[in-house]
């Protein structure tokens, strides 16, 4: 009881985090860009392995998708983060809430996005998935986790962030 309690309220938390109809300015058209790793589908163990596997940059983590209006409007920002501080150590994982891979494929070419992007495996439920990546993390987006050099988490957001404060976390991290 306590379970299913507890999955209705991160599927509220889910839906109510992202309002609105698509309001992604995507184009199923504009194959342009150099996304180096379109999206693959992924579970939370996958992620967490890629995570793992950049030791040695300070990672920055955020869960998408096209149909929610903030994480759009975010977007551009974590392609600037990337572009800006690539070259000193910042990598970048995204993952998508889309339904459709090429809905997510078409958004990251338009959007240039040169770095990381799976696709939240549809076979791994929600409440899993959610758990296996950050247990304080109720299943909103857009959310957003910057982990140190040594993989350790250094912060959380679960709402759109704020890109004065994103850099400075990212540059305190940067500098150790």
């Amino acid at each position: 009881m306590a379970r299913k309690l507890l999955m209705c309220i991160l599927a509220g938390a889910f839906l109510l985090s992202c309002s609105g109809k698509n309001n992604s300015a995507s184009n199923e058209n504009a194959l342009k860009g150099s996304a180096k790793n379109l999206t693959t589908e992924a579970d939370a163990a996958t992620v967490k392995k890629a995570i793992a596997e950049k030791k040695g940059n300070v990672v920055l983590l955020n869960m998408w998708a096209t149909w929610c209006g903030p994480c759009i409007e975010e977007f551009p920002d974590i392609i600037t983060l990337y572009n800006k501080y690539k070259d000193k150590g910042l990598d970048v994982i995204t993952v998508s809430f889309d339904f459709e891979t090429s809905a997510a494929d078409s958004f990251l070419i338009q959007q240039k996005a040169d770095f990381t992007s799976f696709l939240k495996d549809p076979q791994q439920s929600e409440n899993d998935f959610i758990i296996g990546i950050d247990e304080e993390w109720l299943g909103a987006i857009p959310a957003t986790w910057l982990y140190d050099r040594d993989g350790e988490r250094k912060f959380f957001q679960m709402e759109r962030f704020d890109m004065e404060e994103l850099e400075k976390k990212i540059l305190e991290l940067l500098e150790k």
